[in-house]
């Protein structure tokens, strides 16, 4: 099958003759003019069911409100030169009944560019230039013939012959003149098409009809085509129209659903249930539910899955429905549940990652984010010594709590093992685990640190401040000292910030815990420390909290425009100010005062003819508006109440003298 070739344009700076001077039109030879692109169109026309070629095919388009046409030779060859730019409708046409029989009109459109199109910037346009546009083309004899019948959906389960349905066959994409044949069928549902085109293939549709009591929709098909044969196409089924069914509200659409819940469906039409089927899947599979339809209506279908859902499954409805009045809808929506047992936390984290210092005499706890089911033959926990030895637990279960119970207790400064397969009462909903972690030693942990405060006492942070030094007393019996963190707005619980053997050191709050700006917008963050050995972790200190206080730095950039209006119409004048230090809290207005200082000595411009807007977060213009005729040049113009967005306000006056 050739159908349309692919277009080859070739730029040549000579007239294309193709070789073949008789078979050759030159169109537009009288109207030659500088600057134009000349295109010759040219191929070779086969049978588009054997590939012969075809001699005697007219070949025609219009031209300037004409017909400019050729032949085809005896290779099938032709040619259509001097075709300026524009866009062609270029015709074929067999004229002559050969042993295959008449053959289709065929046509395709071809654009000649213009030079601006080429974009060749080495292309001269004070002359013409040449180019080839390459077309092969099929002709199809008109020997095909074909039937099919079209069937009404009556029911779900039933369907009839359609009487009087238009059926197009449809040669569009064979660029076949005239490209659509119809047929109409007769009472039995069948129909028939003598003399087609003998492409490869043809769509089939039908288009919506009544049958005097219903409307019908249309259906379509493709039908292979042979070359002198008739052939039987697939039947066309066709559903009946109505007014389309529409899900009105549904309990799964939006929040995670529940393992234990059922699946409640409402339709904005009655269904007829003996016909509708709704059926849920967890990927292949298909889920057992118990499948209910609310009578008399038959509005609402409610689905209870047996066994219950699994946690953390995505799930798929199947929605074949059909309503009262034989119209379906089928649609496939899905949804989650909700998620499965998690381990959340455990008594043995003394600091965020920190497994140390466990007190051998405390049992172990271990909270989920449910219930885990003792019960459940997958559910084990173990605690073994290093080494591997195997050290037995009693296990209990408090809320969403298991605490395990060593019989003999733990020994100190030893590393341990615990270990959980945790699964909830849901059906292979199960988490597994292990923590290591370290005993405290027997001696005694050092006591609680003291005087533990900034190295300097009187320092001011800024918002972005991340490194704060310290010093502290010595503890006896303290190994080393651990700086923890923590602030108000994103961190609730402490995080170790620094490790430090003597008694002075700087915390460091890491940017992916405490953000690049720790104080920005007023956040407190506060500050402990805690002593520690070998036997363990002494008591917190006392909290230093550290906040921003470093106030903003106002500086007035220019002015623009003269404070001494001469006109006769008022004139306004901006001033631009920046704070070099930080972001500022937009939702506070500065102020201003305004002194007589210079210029007209009877005249101060009036500070409500000042107004100011914030143009980003560090920078501001204020706008004067000058009255006319009046000098305000060499007043003072003052500024102040400036905040940043921890609360910190402006400290001094920023001012300029009008000029």
């Amino acid at each position: 099958m050739k159908k349309l070739v692919a277009t080859m344009i070739v730029l040549v700076p000579i007239l294309f003759l193709a070789g073949c001077s008789d078979d050759v039109t030159n169109v537009n030879a009288e109207n030659y003019s500088d600057g134009r692109v000349i295109a010759t169109v040219h191929g070779i026309v086969t049978d588009g069911t054997d590939n012969a070629r075809l001699s005697g095919v007219r070949v025609w388009t219009s031209v300037n409100g004409g017909i400019v046409s050729t032949t085809t030779n005896d290779q099938g060859y032709y040619a259509l030169a001097n075709l300026v730019s524009g866009v062609y409708i270029v015709s074929f046409e067999h004229p002559v009944t050969t042993k295959q029989g008449n053959y289709a009109v065929t046509h395709f459109d071809v654009d000649v560019p213009t030079l601006d199109d080429i974009d060749q910037e080495a292309i001269p346009h004070s002359q013409d230039f040449h180019m080839s546009i390459a077309e092969d083309i099929d002709l199809f004899p008109m020997n095909a013939g074909l039937s099919g019948q079209v069937f009404k959906q009556i029911d779900p389960d039933n369907a009839a012959p359609a009487e009087g349905v238009t059926v197009i066959a449809d040669f569009a994409a064979w660029n076949i003149a005239g490209d659509e044949i119809t047929a109409v069928t007769d009472v039995d549902g069948n129909y028939a098409f003598a003399d087609l085109p003998a492409t490869p293939n043809v769509n089939l549709r039908s288009l919506p009809f009544n049958d005097g009591t219903n409307n019908y929709g249309g259906d379509n098909v493709n039908a292979n085509l042979v070359p002198g044969a008739d052939v039987f196409a697939d039947p066309l089924l066709v559903d009946r129209a109505g007014i389309d069914a529409i899900i009105l509200e549904n309990n799964f659409s939006f929040d995670p659903f529940p393992v234990d819940g059922n699946v409640e469906i409402e339709f904005s039409l009655p269904m007829d249930a003996d016909h509708s089927e709704v059926t849920l899947w967890n990927g292949p599979n298909q889920v057992p539910c118990d499948v209910t339809w609310n009578d008399p209506t038959n509005t609402m279908v409610t689905l209870d899955p047996i066994p219950v859902l699994l946690p953390g499954t995505w799930y798929d409805l199947d929605i074949d429905v059909w309503t009262t009045d034989g119209v379906n809808y089928d649609i496939m929506p899905g949804f989650g549940t909700v998620g499965g047992i998690e381990f959340l936390s455990s008594n043995l984290e003394s600091a965020d990652g920190v497994f140390d210092n466990f007190d051998p005499a405390s049992p172990i706890e271990l909270t989920f984010n449910m219930p885990p089911d003792l019960d459940n033959m997958g559910t084990m926990f173990g605690l073994t010594l290093d080494g591997g030895y195997v050290v037995w637990v009693d296990v209990s279960l408090s809320g969403n709590t298991v605490t395990l119970t060593p019989t003999g207790g733990l020994t100190a400064g030893e590393e341990y093992n615990v270990w959980w397969d945790a699964c909830s009462a849901y059906a292979g909903d199960c988490t597994s685990d292990d923590i290591d972690f370290e005993t405290a030693l027997s001696i005694p942990a050092p006591g609680a640190v003291t005087g533990f405060a900034l190295q300097d006492p009187d320092a001011v942070f800024d918002f972005d401040e991340d490194t704060f030094p310290f010093e502290w007393d010595e503890v006896d019996g303290a190994m080393g000292y651990g700086i923890f963190a923590m602030n108000d707005a994103t961190k609730s619980d402490f995080v170790l910030v620094g490790d430090f053997a003597g008694t002075m050191g700087s915390a460091f709050l890491p940017d992916d815990v405490f953000g690049d700006d720790p104080l920005a917008d007023g956040v407190e963050v506060t500050f402990q420390i805690v002593a520690y050995n070998m036997g363990g972790t002494g008591p917190m200190s006392g909290n230093v909290a550290t906040t921003d206080e470093f106030p903003p730095t106002i500086n007035i950039i220019n002015q623009v425009g003269s404070a001494n209006n001469g006109t006769g119409d008022p004139v306004t004048v901006t001033i631009n100010v920046e704070c070099t230090n930080e972001p500022l809290d937009e939702d506070t207005e500065p102020s201003v005062t305004i002194v007589e200082d210079g210029g007209d000595a009877g005249y101060t411009l009036p500070e409500s003819a000042v107004s100011f807007e914030f143009t980003s977060e560090t920078t501001g213009t204020f706008t004067l508006t000058i009255p006319a005729t009046t000098d305000a040049s060499g007043d003072r113009f003052m500024v102040e109440g400036f905040m940043d967005t921890s609360g910190n306000e402006q400290e001094a006056f920023e001012e300029i003298n009008l000029f």
